[in-house]
């Protein structure tokens, strides 16, 4: 599961898997369909400077090309690429100059992906140490990006001096809004009114779901924090009236070898150490019994339900714009997951699919423009 390492956000990132057309004649597998469009990802090579790497999806992980490497010590955290594909955003912690300590600010900047060996834009952060921007999240129309800030609250909305949560960004003005305070993993709806994200509560970084105009009007809470003990990677469905997102329902407990010698095993929400299955939260019923709750005082929330799948400890998943497929970014590489072909078997999870091997993979993202 993506988690915080001490004050600097770290996303995962998402690979997604893009669909051929298909043969109305012969049902088709998984395996029988043709990828398409470009897989963008991040790459964090040992001892080697973080890429920005992009690959077409109908070829192998190997043909992947360099988009953007980092300076020395820089450390590219989380992407997004516009929806045209004509832009990726992402944030890093910039290298260490004579002006910046080190590991102690993150920044946002632009690649224009149209150009030949594209040189980073920058758009927001890198003025004063510990201010740190995380987790960008492109609108539809390219208008807004979402992100995570945490640093001076210079609105003054929470009382501590300090802000720790999502921001909005407008592009043709360069005004800055604040959505949500104490939240993380900003997703935009499909038709751009909307957006997702995970509320915190910051001392113990349990967890909860929330959803919210893009203007910050009407929140609500989907899913109460600690109600599970992680929730991770949310991400909405194509049609917009759903919500996937990795669970992990209850603490994991130390073995019987390890409490025989004493061993103790740390599973915090800090590290990627936690293995986890897909969920889907229907979002009509889930804001219709918020909505009914608020009036009445009466009844209970909707909860998501499991999609069958493997556990697998994530960095980052997304889906494709179109086809119900997902694609994870994981411990043990790329993988994809077709969600409208649940196993008959209700004991047997649903199988993740292989496509690439690398270890060193990070959050991820990809684009099919018609």
């Amino acid at each position: 599961m993506r988690r915080f390492i001490k004050i600097v956000f770290f996303v995962f990132p998402i690979f997604t898997l893009l669909v051929g057309c298909r043969n109305s004649a012969t049902p088709e597998t998984v395996e029988q369909i043709t990828p398409t469009g470009f897989i963008y990802y991040i790459d964090k090579p040992v001892e080697q400077n973080h890429r920005i790497m992009r690959v077409d999806a109908s070829r192998s992980p190997d043909s992947a090309e360099v988009v953007f490497t980092a300076g020395e010590l820089a450390q590219i955290q989380e992407i997004d690429v516009f929806a045209d594909g004509s832009k990726l955003i992402f944030s890093q912690i910039p290298s260490p100059s004579v002006n910046t300590g080190i590991f102690d600010r993150t920044t946002l900047s632009i690649l224009d992906l149209t150009q030949p060996n594209p040189e980073p834009e920058l758009i927001l952060g890198g003025e004063v140490p510990n201010e740190f921007y995380n987790m960008p999240a492109v609108s539809p129309d390219g208008r807004y990006v979402f992100y995570t800030r945490l640093g001076p609250d210079r609105e003054g909305l929470t009382g501590t001096g300090t802000f720790y949560g999502i921001e909005r960004y407008d592009f043709e003005t360069g005004e800055k809004l604040a959505v949500v305070p104490n939240s993380i993993w900003p997703q935009v709806s499909p038709d751009g009114t909307k957006l997702s994200f995970i509320i915190l509560d910051v001392p113990t970084q349990q967890r909860g779901i929330g959803i919210v105009n893009i203007d910050a009007s009407d929140p609500k809470l989907l899913i109460d924090i600690g109600r599970y003990f992680d929730i991770d990677s949310p991400i909405f469905s194509q049609d917009g009236q759903s919500l996937y997102m990795s669970i992990v329902e209850e603490q994991p407990q130390a073995s019987l070898i390890e409490r025989l010698l004493g061993i103790k095993v740390a599973y915090a929400h800090t590290e990627h150490n936690i293995p986890s299955t897909w969920w889907e939260l229907p979002l009509d019923e889930a804001i219709a019994a918020v909505e009914a709750r608020a009036e009445t005082g009466e009844g209970e929330r909707v909860d998501p339900q499991p999609i069958n799948t493997s556990e697998v400890i994530l960095i980052n998943g997304r889906l494709h714009p179109e086809q119900p497929f997902m694609a994870l970014s994981t411990t043990e590489g790329l993988k994809f997951l077709d969600i409208a072909e649940q196993t008959s078997i209700p004991d047997v999870p649903q199988a993740y699919r292989d496509y690439s091997q690398a270890l060193t993979l990070g959050m991820l993202d990809w684009v099919d423009p018609q």
